[in-house]
C-alpha cells in the first residue's frame, strides 16, 4: 500500500484502478523499448527501507530505435 492513497478504512476507492492503469502505462513504456537493462556501469538498484521503499536511482541503457 501507499500512503497517497491512505490504508484502511480510509483507503482509496480508486486505488486498485490506479495501479492497473500505471502496470499498463509501465508495459506500454517497456514495449518500446525491448532491449532495456541495467547499465552493467553502475551497481544495482539496492531497495530500503520499510514502509516508504524504493532505490534512490536506476541507471538503464537502452539502443534508441
Amino acid at each position: 500500500m501507499s500512503f497517497g492513497f491512505g490504508f484502511g478504512p480510509h483507503m482509496c476507492v480508486g486505488l486498485f484502478i490506479a495501479k492497473a492503469e500505471i502496470e499498463v502505462a509501465l508495459n506500454a513504456m517497456l514495449d518500446l523499448m525491448p532491449d532495456l537493462r541495467f547499465d552493467p556501469a553502475y551497481p544495482r538498484p539496492v531497495i530500503r527501507g520499510v514502509q516508504l521503499r524504493g532505490p534512490e536511482g536506476v541507471h538503464v541503457v537502452w539502443t534508441p530505435q
